[in-house]
């Protein structure tokens, strides 16, 4: 997500999705990612708040997490196939230094490695249409307040719980 001075969550997250969008045409001849094109495909966004505003989020330490787990890269993009043990692949999209939004995922591995993540940044996770996902309750309020008053939100700490919130909504 980039950071607009007066951009609205809903805005932001329409400019995120755009430029994932832009990024995976891009990538879409390469060869190990042609098998992702298969499965369905919406993003979900890791974004730190502080005060209802987007910080920026360490991505050194998203770097440490993600990167044992990567198969594929495309630093032109800022891109990354991450698959676990198990081959359960995402794509992961490093969109500006306060998002980092994952697509085409599948498993509960990515689910397990999504929570490190989001415990790792201290981040939450938004899910367009559907709920934000906190990690625990006192991030409540430091959301963007749309997120906060209008949306869902759930605490899922665990990679299970985490795909249970997401399915269920």
């Amino acid at each position: 997500m980039d950071e607009r001075p007066g951009m609205s969550a809903a805005a932001a997250f329409s400019y995120s999705s755009a430029f994932v969008s832009a990024a995976s045409s891009r990538l879409a001849a390469h060869p190990v990612l042609l098998r992702l094109e298969r499965r369905v495909s919406y993003d979900i966004f890791v974004c730190r708040f502080e005060n209802g505003e987007t910080v920026p989020l360490n991505m050194s330490a998203a770097h440490e997490v993600l990167d044992p787990f990567v198969v594929a890269r495309d630093p032109a993009t800022d891109f990354l196939l991450v698959s676990t043990a198990d081959g359960e692949e995402a794509g992961v999209y490093f969109n500006s230094p306060t998002g980092i939004t994952f697509n085409r995922f599948e498993g509960h591995g990515i689910m397990d490695l999504l929570a490190v993540l989001l415990r790792r940044l201290d981040a939450v996770l938004v899910v367009p249409g559907g709920p934000t996902i906190l990690q625990r309750d006192e991030d409540r309020e430091h959301l963007f307040p749309a997120l906060r008053d209008e949306g869902s939100v759930l605490i899922a700490r665990t990679g299970a719980e985490i795909d249970q919130a997401i399915k269920a909504s």
